[in-house]
């Protein structure tokens, strides 16, 4: 089954991707998406056992539809401390994903814990990342 997966994210990793919301050629709306900022590199090296300029290679890309309460505008850091901290997903399980060869697009509605005051909200988040590590050894 391993074996089937490789192939098939071989094939997908370089096919275009349609934003279902929008229609729109899903490379337009990543690139108009922030890269997450060297601190949350940092943060993110911190908290798996990758190096910042490794997780800068994947060119992670983040942008959450609204903001908390208190004001503060989430980041990447908060969406990935959110799946840890409610148990959607563990270290491991994140690390993986993100370093498996493929391209990665995702519009998602769950809630992000604030790291300024830690409240839960709601909100609609879009991030992207890429690893194109592809080869034909997998």
């Amino acid at each position: 089954m391993k074996t089937i997966w490789n192939h098939l994210s071989k094939i997908f990793c370089c096919l275009v991707f349609l934003n279902p919301l929008s229609f729109v050629n899903a490379s337009s709306v990543v690139q108009s998406m922030p890269k997450i900022s060297t601190e949350d590199l940092l943060q993110l090296e911190d908290t798996f056992t990758k190096s910042a300029d490794e997780f800068k290679s994947l060119d992670i890309r983040f942008k959450a539809e609204d903001r908390c309460e208190c004001g503060h505008t989430f980041t990447f850091i908060d969406f990935i401390n959110t799946a840890i901290k409610m148990g959607f997903h563990t270290k491991d399980f994140l690390l993986k994903n993100m370093f498996e060869p493929s391209n990665q697009h995702r519009n998602i509605r769950k809630p992000i814990l604030c790291s300024q005051c830690g409240q839960r909200k709601m909100t609609r988040s879009f991030y992207s990342y890429r690893n194109w590590g592809c080869s034909d050894t997998d």
